[in-house]
């Protein structure tokens, strides 16, 4: 009688100095699980920048015999039972969708949506840990990096550092843009971002309208994150009461983070001549304290009383952009009208476009005001939207502004590509794991922002691949820095 064959797993774990104890605890689990019913092959990558890029020097040193490979963190417990769990859904035509749980919390953590225990068999629409036969990623999911987008209509307007909008469809890698913290770093909430386009394209999808009560309309991916004031609601992400919420899961009544109403370029003599103003008399400043950095935005603008003045109120007041009036308490009586805050100040500079008083230097790293009110759009109906192209818009930030609201990128390409090779995402609760949310130094010698950029960077090249199956390259390239 034949031996029973033991399938041999691969698992890559990127880790970096100053981890042990986080990287020490993943291996004990993971070597702890196979009790026999698999060959495990472990792959340390340690000290790269980023986790794509050493989930994907892992993957290059994969040994011959591994028949399935296996991309975790050195921040997740595997629970006993994962690799047998993965392995049957794989062989039954399906990428095991991970049940997790935090580890400091016991709260659920699974796709396709935060906070909540979904049943076997859940379609995820994204799968994090991934799980694959080597076949499927050999031919099929291979380079793979940390990030693709399914996100919104191409005519959606989204807010470029230039304070325009443009079509997310028009825009391209490179283009800048207004975006803001993907999670609050400190308590003070999140701030503006400067984000650079790293990937863009269009992708056929399953979409919804969301609708608001203020008369927006927006298309986008069922699956595409919006940052919204939950209520207690569960949802994508941690903490306080902003979180990510994927567009399918909405409810009428939930409020989407809403700093900007779309606005179009002012065209008239009379905006010209109050645009030659602001360069004129005009001045910007940003005050701060050493508690406080940044924490105030402002456009001022000073005249004697008379004609020049009120023609200039009369201008703001027709654009409907609020401000305060001071005075001096010299004799002179120069009155200042001052356009408070930080959304106000982009709106005016968007909408005039003057030439000297540029948007550089008045947003990037201010306070979004979400305490205050009129800061938020109620969702008024979620509506089908069928099957269409959607701008696959990706920054390096992960967030951008659509349509005035905040938006996140959606990552989605590793199980896009095991899709289309007929392998769905779906959960599978006995590909079992814990987290336990070591955020801190998550790669080795980049800060935050410039690993996101670094892998979107690779994710562009890895699409060009994909398109034209050059599987055969070598990747990454030869050197570890970008």
């Amino acid at each position: 009688m034949a031996a029973a064959v033991i399938p041999v797993v691969a698992v890559i774990v990127p880790t970096i100095d100053g981890r042990e104890a986080h990287y020490d605890r993943c291996a004990r689990s993971y070597i702890g699980c196979s009790y026999g019913s698999y060959t495990l092959r472990w792959i340390a990558e340690r000290n790269r920048p980023t986790c794509g890029w050493g989930w994907q020097h892992g993957a290059d040193r994969l040994p011959d015999d591994a028949e399935f490979v296996h991309f975790t963190c050195d921040d997740i417990e595997a629970l006993p039972g994962w690799a047998e769990a993965g392995i049957g859904a794989l062989q039954r035509g399906v990428l095991p969708a991970p049940n997790i749980h935090n580890g400091h919390t016991g709260k659920p953590e699974s796709f396709p949506y935060w906070g909540t225990e979904w049943p076997e068999g859940t379609f995820a629409g994204l799968c994090a840990l991934p799980f694959l036969t080597r076949e499927l990623w050999d031919k099929h999911v291979a380079p793979m990096m940390t990030a693709h987008y399914f996100c919104t209509a191409p005519e959606t307007p989204v807010l470029t550092a230039a304070m325009d909008w443009v079509p997310a469809g028009k825009l391209t890698p490179g283009d800048e843009l207004v975006s803001v913290d993907e999670f609050a770093p400190w308590a003070a909430g999140r701030r503006f971002r400067r984000a650079t386009v790293m990937a863009n394209g269009l992708q056929a999808r399953e979409c919804v309208t969301v609708m608001t009560e203020d008369g927006r309309q927006v298309t986008c991916s069922g699956d595409h994150p919006w940052l919204v004031r939950t209520q207690g609601r569960a949802a994508i992400g941690q903490g306080n009461t902003l979180n990510w919420v994927s567009a399918a899961r909405l409810r009428p009544g939930d409020q989407i983070v809403a700093p900007f109403r779309p606005w179009q370029p002012e065209t008239s003599f009379e905006m010209g001549w109050l645009a030659g103003m602001f360069d004129g008399e005009g001045s910007a400043g940003r005050y701060q304290s050493t508690t406080r950095p940044y924490a105030s935005t402002s456009l001022t603008i000073a005249q004697n009383p008379g004609p020049t003045l009120e023609r200039i109120r009369a201008a703001l007041d027709s654009m409907g952009i609020r401000y305060s009036v001071q005075r001096n308490a010299s004799a002179s009586q120069v009155t200042k009208l001052q356009v408070r805050g930080v959304t106000a100040a982009m709106e005016l500079v968007g909408r005039l476009h003057p030439t000297r008083l540029q948007p550089d230097g008045l947003w990037e790293g201010a306070a979004i005001r979400t305490k205050q009110p009129g800061q938020y759009a109620t969702v008024a109906e979620i509506a089908p939207a069928g099957r269409r192209e959607v701008a696959t818009l990706g920054t390096s930030t992960g967030t951008f502004i659509a349509a005035g609201l905040v938006s996140h990128n959606t990552d989605n390409w590793c199980t896009y590509r095991a899709g289309m090779a007929g392998f769905p995402p779906l959960v599978t609760r006995g590909y079992a794991f814990r987290h336990w949310w070591a955020t801190e130094r998550r790669g080795a010698g980049m800060e935050y922002n410039a690993r996101l950029r670094h892998d979107q960077a690779l994710f562009t090249e890895a699409v060009g691949m994909a398109e034209r199956g050059e599987w055969t390259v070598p990747w990454p390239p030869e050197e570890d820095s970008p």
